[in-house]
């Protein structure tokens, strides 16, 4: 009878621990962030690293540990999102980006499979610039150009399929130009080559470009928007000069991923750390004074924004065959 009793207990025993076995220990999820976080940055020099070193700085502030910064530029920022994407799912790497939406549209990267949105930032129009003693002053100057000298007039952007490029393209249809595409590898080596003259133009976003704009050193032509900046008010929008399908493709959106599949304590805890960064403080100092909107914190808008734009995008490459 007592050895029954004995065997009983052990098999209990035994059982007990392969289900603890199977469960997440206790703290792993519950006692995050016990180690230092990453966030990846998938874009070099640009409005994306700006933002992303700000927000590093904040969320360290937040979380109470340290938050190490990862550039990881390429391949119109597929090579930082998938880096991110591989990491484990535990919160301590994440990545800012706006979901690679136009990446995804062309099936060269999938938002939902290997990513999830833990809050939306800002949304920043692009602006196309010069060099300050450039002879282009206007939109209307910029195509006559270029009509005169077909394939001669270059224009920089951070990479191919970014919405720089997606704009040059575009232009180059609607206005019926041919322009030469140059990218680079963040939005400060695509401002020193203007600066030199080694390429006659390029975009940025309002946030990147206004210390060249204050500095005299690049000058605006035109904001891909279909409304003026409050910080470059001077500045035509290009619906008033007269592309107005431009408008749609004219500004990025930036938020923080996750690798799929966070335990939700971990969520929750990122999802909070990102509500009290986007209620006060430096961020949204930023975003305001850079001439950017300030976007919906939380999951649920960022990710309703990612499939609504890679719905856009989808619909846009049909129609355009833009690639």
């Amino acid at each position: 009878m007592n050895t029954n009793i004995a065997r009983r207990r052990l098999l209990a025993a035994a059982t007990a621990g392969v289900a603890a076995g199977a469960l997440p220990l206790p703290g792993l999820a519950q006692d995050y962030p016990s180690k230092p976080v990453t966030l990846v940055i998938p874009y070099q020099g640009g409005i994306t690293e700006q933002l992303g070193r700000l927000y590093a700085t904040e969320l360290e502030k937040v979380l109470g540990k340290s938050v190490i910064v990862e550039v990881k530029p390429g391949a119109g920022g597929v090579i930082g999102g998938k880096y991110a994407a591989r990491a484990p799912a535990d919160g301590y790497t994440l990545v800012v980006t706006s979901g690679l939406t136009q990446e995804t549209a062309q099936g060269r990267f999938d938002t939902f499979a290997e990513l999830e949105a833990i809050t939306a930032i800002t949304s920043q129009a692009f602006l196309l610039y010069v060099k300050p003693d450039s002879p282009i002053t206007t939109l209307k100057d910029y195509v006559e150009y270029a009509k005169r000298h077909p394939g001669k007039l270059s224009y920089g952007s951070v990479g191919p399929n970014t919405s720089a490029h997606i704009i040059g393209q575009t232009l180059e249809k609607s206005a019926g130009i041919k322009l030469v595409h140059v990218p680079y590898k963040g939005g400060g080596a695509q401002a020193l080559a203007v600066m030199s003259g080694e390429l006659a133009s390029g975009y940025l976003t309002s946030a990147f470009i206004k210390p060249y704009v204050e500095g005299k050193t690049l000058r605006p032509i035109a904001i891909v928007s279909d409304q003026r900046s409050e910080i470059y008010p001077d500045v035509p929008t290009i619906v008033e000069a007269g592309y107005p399908d431009l408008a749609p493709v004219g500004s990025s959106w930036f938020g923080i991923f996750a690798p799929k599949g966070l335990p939700a304590p971990v969520k929750d805890a990122l999802v909070k750390a990102a509500g009290t960064i986007h209620d006060a403080g430096p961020v949204a100092a930023f975003v305001r004074n850079s001439g950017g909107v300030l976007l919906t914190a939380g999951p649920a808008y960022a990710t309703k924004k990612t499939q609504e734009d890679i719905d856009f995008w989808k619909t846009f490459y049909r129609t355009h065959g833009t690639k």
